[in-house]
């Protein structure tokens, strides 16, 4: 009986009271089993029956022992002994997986017993399995379902597919993946050989490193993938690698493609069809009869066709096109004698001979355009000397051999000198004039001018042309004209020197043969005054005095040449003036003073008749129009 107590209830009102009767049952048994949520997640069409407890196995993969413990209380103050047994309305292909362990057993009063169950899955799918819990003796009984479900282990490949690409055959190339564990066991695994390896064949194409190896917990172990292709075909691998507790195993694509590098070298040839050359086969690359300093070359166009491939190979390989790299192969040309030796021409030296591009890569896609050159600057001959294509990374048979054959000659060309110097020439008097143009002996003129008549000889058996690239400037002019000389025949060129300063000139005229051939002469030569004085100041002017009829008077004076090359002059009475007036003097012919040269001419005056005092200028002609 429940009474409420309230103190300021009136005590007329009768209190406030509830009955309470209850009853209450003792279980014989507790069982300590974590709470599941399988009937939830159960697929099946037929619910699953209320009066079954549920015991719920995960397993981490297939064939794996997996035990359950939970423990059954007694709360009762009496001993009894209980019993499992299994439920045969179930049906399943595999063998049982569920193993009681504790099938028999007394549980002592206010004592916990506790109860085994073994799982050991072979197959994936869910299994369930119903078992029954009695107390012998009384009529208690409870329901239970075993349920068991397979977790896979979580232990895969970093990489599942390798591409190799494509690669040179007898090539070997590496690629590293990793088996990666990230459960908290171990695990065993192992690569089937027979998903890789060829059956009777020494080489293989592909090999695994390790074979077998075990995964640590939370760990991983590096795996070396081996490719190296024996045939020009596209290759395509599964390879299956075993993992112990897992159904399926896991799966490694390798793919990679072998080809052989197929060279095709071409050479171009003017008025004729194009030569394709032999790999291993000795062509002969004639550069025929040069001239010293002539130009000839050969056009090359190196390529690689593609290779057919198999019908069952092409489909997979287009599919793999895209990740597939254009093929690239290095080539690169070497100098060899006659005896196979290699040799490294310096730049500029025999044998005269230049490849463009002497290495480089090439692409299957696009010809690769090589030039090989000729050029020698000297008399020369190519005999002995080859030319190798070689490309290092493909078959010996991709090698090409070139002899080459050719040589060079000078033209049998002989000038008279290939050096003169004009030495000091005279400039001018007036200075430095504005002429523009040197001085040409054909026109008439005032300027002092040297000229040297270079003889050009042909000693060949053939006929030369000959030009020159030099440029008239005003004080040189080489005066020549594209010319023909004939077999045995010569050619004069008269080179013109008009110096118009008081310094000295160099300069080097080239000769070109044939358009090729160069020739050079060196000129040199100098610009200096021209300085014919009388020895002294007081023989600048000369007085005759008061002379008597037929009594002549003569008057001595020296001359000298302070100029750097010798002089010639004449005295001269330019407008008769001087003979008018009865003057002579010797001597009256030319005469030529060398340097610091000094002469005496004698001035006579013969008066016949009276003349009036007269004061004239006696003129000495050193030609080219100056006077002094």
């Amino acid at each position: 009986m429940l009474e409420c107590v309230i103190p300021s209830l009136s005590s007329m009102m009768e209190p406030l009271q509830v009955s309470v009767d209850a009853t209450a049952l003792r279980p014989w048994c507790h069982f300590e089993l974590s709470p599941t949520d399988y009937r939830s997640r159960r697929r099946s069409d037929a619910p699953l029956d209320a009066k079954y407890r549920i015991v719920e196995f995960e397993s981490l993969g297939t064939r794996v022992k997996n035990t359950k413990r939970f423990y059954v209380l007694n709360p009762t103050a009496e001993s009894f002994e209980f019993s499992w047994q299994e439920e045969q309305t179930r049906t399943i292909e595999h063998e049982d997986p569920f193993r009681c362990l504790t099938k028999r057993g007394v549980i002592l009063p206010g004592k916990k017993y506790e109860m085994v169950f073994d799982y050991f899955p072979t197959a994936v799918q869910v299994q369930e399995a119903f078992w029954t819990f009695s107390i012998i003796g009384k009529e208690v009984t409870q329901y239970f379902a075993l349920v068991g479900s397979i977790k896979e282990p979580r232990i895969g490949l970093d990489c599942p597919t390798v591409n190799f690409n494509r690669l040179l055959l007898n090539a070997r190339v590496r690629e590293t993946v990793h088996l990666v564990n990230k459960e908290h066991i171990p695990f065993s695994c192992s690569f089937q050989a027979s998903s890789f390896e060829a059956e009777g064949s020494q080489n293989q194409i592909l090999t695994i490193s390790p074979m077998t190896v075990v995964v640590g917990p939370g760990a991983s172990c590096p795996i070396e993938v081996s490719f190296m292709p024996l045939e020009e075909k596209f290759y395509n691998f599964n390879i299956i690698c075993n993992v112990k507790r897992r159904e399926k195993p896991l799966l490694l694509n390798v793919k990679g493609e072998g080809y052989k590098i197929h060279t095709r070298l071409v050479l171009e040839e003017k008025g004729r069809d194009d030569r394709a050359l032999h790999p291993g086969v000795k062509e002969v690359l004639d550069f025929g009869t040069l001239q010293v300093q002539e130009k000839r070359r050969f056009t090359l166009r190196v390529s690689s066709p593609g290779f057919a491939r198999r019908p069952g190979e092409a489909a997979a390989a287009d599919e793999a096109a895209d990740e597939l790299p254009n093929m690239r192969y290095d080539f690169i040309w070497q100098f060899r004698t006659s005896n196979n030796r290699i040799f490294q021409p310096r730049p500029g030296g025999s044998p005269y001979v230049t490849v463009t591009p002497i290495h480089g890569v090439a692409t299957q896609e696009n010809e690769t355009v090589i030039t090989v050159e000729y050029a020698p600057p000297e008399p020369h001959n190519l005999d002995g000397n080859f030319l190798w294509l070689v490309i290092p990374a493909g078959p010996g048979d991709s090698s090409y051999m070139l002899q080459l054959a050719g040589h060079a000659r000078r033209p049998a060309l002989e000038f008279s000198v290939i050096k003169h110097d004009f030495g000091p020439c005279f400039v001018k008097r007036t200075g430095i004039t504005s002429v523009s143009e040197p001085f040409s002996p054909v026109a008439a003129g005032s300027t002092p001018f040297q000229q040297l008549d270079l003889v050009v000889t042909n000693r060949d058996k053939m006929d030369c042309w000959l030009d020159t690239t030099f440029q008239k400037t005003p004080y040189l002019d080489v005066q020549l004209l594209s010319s023909m000389i004939e077999a045995g025949k010569s050619l004069t060129v008269p080179i013109v020197f008009t110096p118009r300063e008081y310094v000295e000139y160099r300069e080097q005229v080239e000769f070109v043969i044939n358009d090729h051939t160069s020739s050079f002469v060196s000129i040199k030569g100098s610009g200096c005054q021209l300085l014919l004085e009388v020895v002294s100041m007081a023989m600048q002017n000369v007085d005759f005095g008061v002379a008597v009829g037929n009594q002549p008077v003569t008057r001595t004076i020296r001359v000298v040449n302070r100029s750097k090359r010798p002089v010639e002059f004449t005295l001269q009475d330019s407008d008769g003036q001087l003979f008018e007036r009865c003057i002579s003097w010797s001597p009256a012919v030319p005469t030529t003073l060398r340097p610091q040269a000094q002469c005496s001419v004698e001035l006579r005056f013969a008066p016949k008749q009276h003349i009036a005092p007269f004061r004239l200028p006696v003129c000495a002609n050193c030609g080219s129009g100056q006077e002094i």
